[in-house]
């Protein structure tokens, strides 16, 4: 994985899954550069869909962060909830903010571990 600019998103191949960094690790990690040894606070998990050769990205998919409720029920998410881009874009970002872009290998190992969590709920 590598912490990147968030600007600097739209020069990454489209596909590349990114989680955003709070604004408070942002600011501490953009303060104290190379001498941050802290643990870092992310959120979410985001596929960017492609930039352009200027690096402007102008979509991504989000892993949803949040579930609606009718009546105190849970509403079960559709597929437009899971697949949908969303606007989010380059200019939705400012110089201080940052992302955690995940590897390849890094994939791999989520999708293995949401395989073996399908098998187990198979299984019962």
């Amino acid at each position: 994985m590598r912490l990147i600019k968030a600007r600097d998103l739209g020069y990454e191949p489209a596909g590349t899954i990114f989680s955003n960094v709070s604004d408070f690790s942002a600011e501490r990690v953009n303060r104290l550069k190379d001498k941050c040894y802290d643990d870092i606070e992310i959120s979410g998990f985001n596929l960017m869909c492609g930039g352009d050769e200027r690096g402007f990205f102008h979509a991504c998919i989000h892993m949803p962060s949040y579930v609606s409720l009718d009546k105190g029920v849970p509403i079960r998410l559709s597929s437009k909830d899971w697949l949908e881009p969303s606007d989010t874009s380059t200019a939705d970002y400012e110089e201080k903010d940052l992302v955690i872009v995940w590897d390849r290998d890094e994939i791999q190992h989520m999708i293995d571990i949401f395989q073996l969590a399908l098998d187990k709920l198979k299984s019962q």
